[in-house]
């Protein structure tokens, strides 16, 4: 007789923990339990999580004795070894937890819902409760537990309209009166549709015309079902349709299918629509094929190629040439790009393109979209991945190719939640760990990218011809200070700008103004004590929404009406400073009232087929005037824009960072590429009160690589990217002196080691986010500095050290690998 095995499953879990967890598995699930799996697992005194496994021994855990696995919730594992590596990687390089990578790389519809119910303890008699005293509150409850039987503490706190319940209900558990438990829900329903069908009666002709006739004289609305459904051409109807379209009852259909007669039967159809694309030749040009050659031949020494090709040269075009080449292969291919937007846009332009079947992954598709393409990819069932930055923990299973387009976006770097990873550098990794060729592209490359090009550590391929021999634009910069001494400038535009605007709509033409600042405006400050409205969560004034009529926090969400009278002074003087979108529009109206004008901004695009509605309306001319943000500079293929206007460039020479010059150009000269068409010259007009300034200089001359020499050169003496690695190291907390008080102590520990490159502590621009107090170090690391991985692990004891500490409960530590 063989001995029983005892086997433990250390479990990743969906929490911020620098750990995993151990835990046994019941001897009769030995056979059925794998490596990848989801299983249930109780974690703390009465929560439950769905958790991977991470790995299985016989080894148990040491200090502690382990809880069992509650339930395996797949029949096979749903993340694959390789997805595993990659999550360690992220991990490790990005200084987060497991638990973190795992968050953002599984869809939502993979979590469950932990519920807890409430229930009458079994040993409670109902006619025994009156003896026992209770309070009003407790009386409630107990009386709403009889009613429910079963029933949730979110449903409680919501019928006793009591924010605090939980006090009491402890109170009833420790009484003895209810008993609790966790309530577990997958997040996935698979669509279940209802078809209606008639039943192989009706083939018996005479069978047939007898039961017409009596359904007929007794029931003419029966009657009228069978008709439609026999001159129906298709075997089934969809149920829920066609009883609204014909007007008719569901217990019709019922009495109908009681005779059997009919049948309904229930089928599991898919929430995603997959895009199908079609095949079309491409033609290239001449300058367009040297390329392809030339790429192909830099696969030959790197993995890795970059494309700088010029705005409108067709790089799209180029890439899609090897996307091809890979499927062919029997190959997958991510093609990664920065921006929902440019998602939607590019599926629309490339559907004619390649005919396969294409994955579209981002956060504009529900849980269930999402759920159910990972397990397509995972699958080989999509071989076509067009995604943004999160696409990249999708379970691919033969990957060939990475394409990643408009790769200087800074878009790609996650800084909202952890792990705060880029998307970009991640995909070069996980390209490395498939063997995969990566194909990069960009007409304002990023430095960092450049400088490895430079050092031939990846492969390069200038593209300089525009695909339509679109001439380059026209720059004209409109010196503010002069206009407004000559009172040709008072609002948002000058004078000159106007009449641009003017003569273009006249001409029945099209015009984009860009604005890199959404709402109606930044701050509502009172004129007589100069009051700012706050957000109550964050240390950041309020944008007020003139479409909402609404303030709002950029950071959190919070949002508020405008307040009536001051809360400094007891004034009623405020007024509205700075500049939006919204009120860019307002004024243009004002200006061109026969102009159609509409909006390009996050706030205006609600659902996922927002984006391209908008695009299509401006391309066909249904407005004349686009209004947007930095989404309109992010390589979205627009037709015949004989004129683009930004009328405050200079905001984005004022941000305090050190690419922000690096980011301004590429901006500025991303968005000149959407000007012109064909042999027409297209305009761009810059309103700034710095005409002389390097950055425009550079745009107006096509100088990119001078002013990347001059930055390098800035850049090398302060070991600033690429000549040296950041890290951002944040301490926040809720109390503003326990916040101070940590970053001195983490302060006192990092400086032992790293106090030559360490810069801090300082409080940032906006020092409270979300109910936090943050102070931040900028650790500034040369690349003669040696192995990184020795430095992380430093940092990591020194947060354990500080969070160690006494009086430094809740006080939380990131870490920024490679900050924008």
């Amino acid at each position: 007789m063989s001995e029983r095995i005892t086997l433990f499953a250390e479990v990743v879990l969906p929490i911020p923990l620098p750990r995993v967890y151990t835990y046994r598995i019941p001897y009769e699930w030995n056979d059925d339990i794998v490596v990848g799996m989801r299983v249930i697992v109780p974690f703390g005194s009465k929560r439950l999580y769905s958790g991977i496994i991470w790995s299985i021994s016989e080894t148990p855990p040491e200090g502690y004795q382990a809880n069992y696995v509650i339930e395996i919730l797949d029949d096979g594992p749903i993340v694959t070894m390789q997805q595993m590596e990659f999550w360690k990687w992220i991990s490790t390089y990005y200084m987060c937890f497991l638990g973190d990578v795992m968050t953002v790389a599984l869809p939502s519809g993979y979590r469950v819902q932990s519920t807890t119910q409430v229930l009458l303890h079994e040993n409670c008699n109902i006619d025994e409760l009156e003896e026992i005293e209770f309070d009003k509150r407790e009386k409630e409850i107990v009386d709403c537990i009889i009613a429910e039987k079963v029933t949730s503490v979110e449903k409680l706190q919501q019928i006793i309209n009591q924010k605090n319940i939980l006090k009491y209900i402890k109170s009833l558990y420790i009484k003895g009166v209810i008993s609790m438990y966790e309530d577990v829900k997958e997040n996935y329903k698979p669509k279940i549709v209802e078809y209606v069908s008639l039943t192989s009666i009706w083939q018996i002709n005479e069978s047939a015309n007898e039961m017409l006739d009596s359904v007929e004289r007794k029931s003419p609305k029966q009657f009228e079902v069978l008709m439609r459904l026999l001159g129906s051409n298709t075997r089934q109807v969809e149920l829920k349709p066609f009883l609204s379209q014909n007007n008719i009852n569901r217990t019709v259909v019922k009495a109908l299918e009681k005779k059997e007669w009919l049948k309904i039967e229930k089928i599991k159809e898919r929430h995603l629509t997959v895009e199908y694309g079609s095949h079309k030749e491409i033609e290239f040009t001449s300058h367009q094929k040297i390329a392809i050659d030339e790429v192909q031949s830099a696969f030959l020494k790197h993995q890795q190629v970059l494309l700088h090709g010029e705005t409108g040269s067709g790089k799209t075009i180029i890439y899609l040439e090897f996307v091809k080449k890979t499927l062919l292969e029997g190959k997958q291919v991510l093609y990664l790009v920065p921006e929902v937007a440019l998602t939607e846009n590019l599926v629309e332009r490339i559907r004619n393109a390649i005919e396969t079947e294409i994955g579209v992954w981002h956060h504009y598709y529900s849980q269930h979209e999402r759920t159910e393409l990972y397990q397509m990819v995972k699958n080989l069932e999509v071989q076509f991945i067009i995604g943004t930055r999160t696409s990249i923990f999708l379970p691919f299973a033969e990957l060939g190719l990475v394409v990643i387009d408009e790769e200087h976006e800074s878009s790609f770097k996650q800084f909202e939640k952890r792990p705060l990873f880029n998307g970009r550098d991640a995909a070069l990794y996980l390209a490395r760990q498939w063997d995969a060729k990566v194909l990069l592209g960009s007409a304002t490359p990023s430095y960092e990218l450049m400088n490895r090009c430079d050092s031939e550590q990846m492969g390069y391929v200038k593209l300089s011809q525009r695909f339509d021999d679109r001439k380059p634009c026209e720059w004209e910069l409109l010196n503010l200070k002069e206009l407004k001494s000559q009172n040709r400038y008072d609002g948002i535009f000058s004078d000159p700008a106007k009449e641009e605007i003017k003569n273009a709509i006249n001409q029945r033409k099209k015009v984009i103004v860009y604005h890199n600042r959404k709402g109606y405006s930044p701050y509502y400050q009172c004129n007589l004590c100069g009051y700012v409205t706050q957000c109550q969560h964050c240390d950041i004034a309020l944008t007020y929404y003139k479409s909402s009529n609404k303030q709002r926090c950029n950071y959190c969400g919070f949002n508020q009406n405008i307040p009536p009278v001051c809360p400094g002074c007891g004034g009623n003087h405020f007024e509205l400073k700075g500049t939006g979108t919204e009120k860019i529009v307002e004024e243009l109206q004002l200006q061109f009232p026969e102009a159609l004008i509409a909006r390009f901004d996050q706030q205006s695009i609600r659902k996922r087929k927002d984006f391209q509605q908008i695009l299509n309306d401006f391309n066909f001319g249904k407005t004349n005037i686009l209004v947007g943000t930095q989404l309109l500079s992010k390589g979205i293929d627009f037709n015949d824009i004989p004129l683009i206007v930004v009328p405050e460039a200079d905001m984005s020479l004022n941000i305090p960072d050190f690419r922000s010059q690096e980011k301004a150009f590429q901006q500025f000269y991303q968005l000149s590429g959407r000007a012109g068409r064909g042999n027409n010259q297209g305009k761009i007009i810059i309103q700034t009160y710095r005409t002389q300034h390097p950055l425009f200089l550079a745009l107006i001359n096509s100088e990119y690589e001078e002013l990347r020499q001059s930055e390098l050169d800035s850049r090398n003496e302060f070991y600033y990217p690429p000549y040296g690695r950041l890290i951002e190291i944040s301490v926040r907390h809720k109390d503003e002196g326990v916040t101070a008080q940590a970053a001195m102590i983490l302060n006192n520990l990092l400086r032992i080691h790293v106090n030559d490159y360490l810069l801090g502590p300082n409080v940032p621009n906006v020092s409270r986010v979300k109910g936090m107090y943050i102070q931040q170090f900028l650790l500034k690391l040369p690349n003669s500095i040696g192995k990184l991985s020795q430095i992380k692990q430093y940092l990591h004891n020194c947060k354990q050290q500080l969070v160690n500490e006494s009086g430094m409960n809740g006080v939380w530590v990131d870490f920024n690998v490679d900050p924008n």
